[in-house]
């Protein structure tokens, strides 16, 4: 197969009047057309492939549309078709895709590079404030907060980053949280994450009861300086957005003591099980759980500078000058932060082979 990329425009552009072929019959191809919903990608979709025999000879239902879900070998019997690839797991799809001949020369996209490449485009064209100093007076305290929890040393490229703050902004304070000095028994949605050893979801909860009943900056310890903090300090509230325009509050996010947004936010935790009935666990992404409540303030998903019930959000390369989709370190002049996105639910080897094989997705559709 060759590989390709684009922008969504060019990308909708090219595969007009052309036989689309989709592999991944999962939450990734749903959640790419529903981010671009204005655009109809369901419309251009002809067959949805996918490696699940439960899910082949079955159909996919987005919005009004029905899509047939086929199987590899159906797939390498279409003529004059491409391929989008809209599963995490581009480089296993690639692999087996490319032991066809029939697929030799036919060309290949993925979603999360498509997704990548738009923001790029629409970055450009994006309007910042002048002045980040929203208050004539500083609401924040030079405080910066972390989680630690599950007792193990902390990993060296971990404090590789956390050495950065220090850097940038020597005279805040630098709290660790951790069971020494944190009651994780508060809330029982944290509690089963705890039992579960499923860290990162205990500190959802900490960090907000934290910076409620502090004040200051939370950040994660894979998030590494490249700015000084001082001008995010001259507002009540604030938070970014990742590629997916969902505001993250793991990228960083700060407020004053008692801000009530802070303390709608941890609340929701309050009618939240991390167990579920079954003995599995909800380990679905905090953008997600909390995209209905800063819908319901007036959050516009566009990625741009808004403000929303006194919380400053922040377009995506204020507080991560790293994607989310290609692992691409792009910093502008408006970067405080690189987000490193270390979490546990992506793993080394997606991460590796998203940095690796980046220039695979070099080629534009110009070029086919």
């Amino acid at each position: 197969m060759r590989f390709y990329n684009c922008d969504v425009y060019s990308f909708k552009e090219y595969v007009k009047n052309k036989k689309l072929i989709c592999f991944g019959a999962g939450q990734g191809l749903k959640n790419f057309i529903n981010h671009y919903s204005y655009m109809n990608f369901e419309e251009d979709i002809d067959y949805v492939a996918d490696n699940m025999n439960r899910k082949i000879g079955s159909e996919l239902q987005i919005g009004k549309t029905r899509i047939s879900v086929i199987s590899v070998s159906q797939l390498i019997m279409l003529k004059d078709i491409v391929i989008l690839i809209s599963c995490a797991d581009i480089w296993g799809v690639y692999e087996q895709l490319s032991s066809y001949h029939e697929l030799e020369h036919v060309p290949c996209f993925a979603t999360i590079f498509i997704r990548g490449e738009t923001n790029q485009i629409e970055e450009k064209k994006r309007v910042y404030p002048q002045n980040y100093r929203i208050t004539s007076e500083q609401q924040i305290p030079k405080k910066i907060h972390y989680c630690w929890f599950g007792k193990k040393e902390i990993p060296e490229k971990n404090k590789k980053w956390m050495e950065s703050w220090e850097k940038y902004c020597p005279d805040y304070e630098i709290i660790r949280w951790d069971e020494n000095n944190y009651d994780i028994t508060k809330n029982e949605y944290m509690y089963e994450a705890y039992k579960a050893e499923r860290w990162g979801f205990v500190s959802d909860y900490a960090r907000l009861d934290i910076i409620f009943n502090h004040g200051g900056i939370y950040l994660d310890t894979d998030v590494e300086l490249i700015k000084n903090l001082d001008d995010l300090l001259y507002q009540f509230a604030f938070s970014g957005v990742d590629g997916s325009r969902n505001i993250s509050l793991g990228l960083g996010f700060g407020a004053q003591i008692k801000e009530s947004i802070i303390k709608e936010l941890r609340d929701l935790y309050l009618d939240i099980k991390f167990k579920n009935e079954d003995g599995s666990y909800n380990i679905a992404p905090i953008p997600t759980l909390q995209k209905e409540f800063f819908n319901n303030k007036g959050y516009i998903n566009n990625g741009e500078f808004q403000i929303v019930d006194r919380m400053t959000v922040y377009p995506e390369k204020v507080l991560s000058a790293k994607c989310n989709y290609t692992r691409q370190i792009l910093p502008t002049e408006h970067s405080f932060a690189i987000h490193h996105y270390d979490g546990s639910w992506v793993s080394d080897k997606r991460n590796n082979m998203c940095i690796n094989n980046i220039k695979l997705f070099e080629r534009s559709v110009e070029s086919i």
